[in-house]
């Protein structure tokens, strides 16, 4: 039953049948070029007609060609000849990208990178923090850069995250490559200058407080302002309600304070 058959393991047992029209003699099974006579199944010479066998063998590093020979009472004979490959050689993989320490700030991180193997890749998976195994489209040709298909996104978790890629080849044998790294979430800071206390009379206009944004892990975006008092009452007015951030820059709007109708006392902005 094996037919170009691939295995890591040198002990294999071959399976097969045989039948004939008046009776069976003996099925021997061979060992490429008479290398060694594996076994020879006792006479089946009466009913049934057919037969199933099985034979253990034990295979040689790279391919094997075994011939099985059904006899049957009349010394006719039939062969049937199979190959089968011994692979004991792991494949080689490695992930390009996301780069083992790295820290990234992107809520989805490409995952790609490369992998070999002598009889070629057949199959490949990942898992991120171990969550089940979703498959990968393995190198074209069963060795290079994988995806082969369409490119592959994993979304990480804030913190530490590590993903995980198993390359097999067609005989079963696995190797695993892992990469860790740092998920941080983009965001961004305010902060207001001069960070004292201020006294006015009621009815004037304080200028002399400016805001200033400040993104962090890459942030990019709008921030918009709005003030309130404590107590309430006191009106807050901005020159630049909403400020614009580049990635880790900064942005600074002035700060209009009105005290007017307010009873005297402290306030908090």
């Amino acid at each position: 039953s094996a037919t170009n058959t691939y295995t890591k393991t040198a002990a294999f047992t071959l399976t097969g049948g045989a039948t004939d029209n008046t009776g069976l003699g003996s099925v021997s099974v061979s060992l490429g070029a008479a290398v060694q006579t594996v076994t020879t199944l006792p006479d089946t010479s009466t009913s049934p007609l057919s037969t199933t066998w099985n034979a253990p063998i034990t295979l040689l590093p790279g391919l094997n060609t075994v011939t099985a020979t059904a006899t049957d009472t009349s010394n006719n004979v039939t062969s049937a000849t199979r190959t089968i490959n011994l692979d004991t050689q792991v494949p080689t993989i490695s992930i390009a990208n996301p780069v083992n320490g790295s820290t990234v700030n992107t809520a989805t991180v490409s995952l790609n990178g490369s992998a070999s193997d002598n009889t070629g890749v057949a199959t490949m998976d990942y898992q991120l923090n171990g969550a089940p195994a979703v498959i990968i489209t393995p190198p074209a040709g069963g060795t290079g850069t994988w995806p082969s298909g369409s490119a592959i996104t994993i979304t990480p978790v804030s913190g530490v995250n590590t993903v995980t890629v198993h390359a097999f080849d067609r005989a079963g044998n696995v190797a695993t490559a892992s990469s860790s790294f740092t998920y941080v979430a983009p965001t961004f800071s305010i902060a207001i200058s001069p960070n004292t206390a201020t006294s006015a009379p009621v009815g004037q206009t304080i200028t002399s407080y400016s805001v200033t944004a400040t993104s962090a892990n890459g942030f990019v975006g709008s921030v918009g302002l709005t003030g309130l008092s404590t107590p309430t009452g006191m009106g807050i007015t901005f020159g630049t309600p909403t400020l614009s951030l580049l990635a880790n820059g900064t942005a600074t709007s002035t700060i209009s304070i009105t005290t007017d109708s307010l009873n005297p006392g402290v306030y908090s902005v």
